[in-house]
């Protein structure tokens, strides 16, 4: 054989063996769609059958999601022990994960932003979980570290092509590039700022926003009509903002309130600018439930007599 035709046949059978390698490695992808087939048959059911069992409850907890969980927990820390949740269609809802082994992942929300001191009861939640270690209620709570994930480099999809950052930058004029820095500016400005009542233009949870009539005014244009009025019309900044809006409501720029387009902005790309870390939710929602089946009066750690959840049928 000669040398050329040796390599050639080397080169051939080590491609070949590589790919069955990978082949080997592939993970078969499943596509999940809790609810949907129990959706249709209500949404087409002409009657419900008749019910085959009665359960009785102090108090009876309508879906294992987060909020229900949440619900849950806070009711149990208050000596409310009689507890019924019924599932629904995916336990957990929106917090649901699972495991491969030893790695655990979401299926639902990937990821929980440090909670504002505003959020006091995220921040008790996670206090209990033992994800905050110290201070839960203070200026800069200590975090486990094993739950905390950076903010990630972000990159946009624009034209075809990816680019770096929030907004495409590729062949960007001067007059949009300052278009851009100057939305950030305000965007910055409002994370700062706060109304006549003390309160913060924008928090969550949302009812301790400021009710500033400055800022309440934002609620009664869209947000479109709000960049036309600061005349922020740079082409790359309306297409990330109408993509925002689209992603985050499911609706289109002009039928987006100002005040909801920047709360969200503000939220995210302050938090993204300034590097800040995310929580893991892998796991929150079986913490949760952990607490509620374990949670006695104040200060005690007797197991509770609590149903949950229960399957709905």
């Amino acid at each position: 054989m000669r040398r050329r035709d040796f390599i050639l046949t080397a080169a051939a059978l080590g491609g070949g063996g590589a790919g069955l390698f990978w082949e080997q490695q592939r993970i078969a992808a499943t596509a999940l769609y809790p609810g949907r087939d129990q959706g249709h048959w209500l949404r087409d059911a002409r009657s419900l059958p008749e019910p085959t069992e009665t359960l009785e409850t102090e108090v009876l907890i309508a879906g294992s999601g987060i909020a229900g969980l949440t619900a849950a927990w806070q009711l149990a820390k208050r000596g409310i022990r009689d507890l019924l949740l019924v599932s629904g269609p995916e336990p957990h809802g929106n917090a649901a994960a699972g495991t491969d082994g030893e790695l655990a992942f979401p299926t639902g929300a990937h990821y929980l932003p440090l909670p504002s001191r505003e959020s006091w009861h995220v921040r008790e939640m996670l206090s209990e979980f033992g994800i905050i270690e110290s201070d839960p209620f203070g200026e800069r709570p200590t975090f486990d570290e094993r739950y905390l994930v950076h903010a990630p480099a972000e990159r946009v999809l624009y034209g075809s092509a990816w680019q770096e950052g929030y907004l495409p930058s590729d062949d960007v004029s001067a007059a949009e590039r300052a278009d851009h820095e100057r939305f950030f500016a305000m965007v910055d400005w409002y994370g700062s700022a706060r109304g006549s009542d003390g309160r913060r233009a924008f928090v969550v949870p949302l009812d301790l926003s400021s009710t500033d009539e400055r800022f309440r005014a934002l609620d009664r244009v869209t947000f479109k009509t709000w960049l036309d009025g600061v005349r922020l019309n740079a082409p790359t900044l309306r297409w990330y903002l109408d993509y925002c809006c689209r992603d985050d409501y499911g609706r289109h720029y002009d039928e987006v309130s100002a005040w909801a387009g920047l709360a969200v902005r503000e939220r995210r790309t302050t938090a993204y600018r300034r590097g800040r870390s995310r929580g893991t939710l892998c796991g929150i929602a079986e913490r949760c439930l952990a607490l509620v089946s374990h949670q006695g009066a104040p200060g005690d750690r007797r197991d509770a007599a609590v149903r949950a959840p229960a399957r709905a049928r």
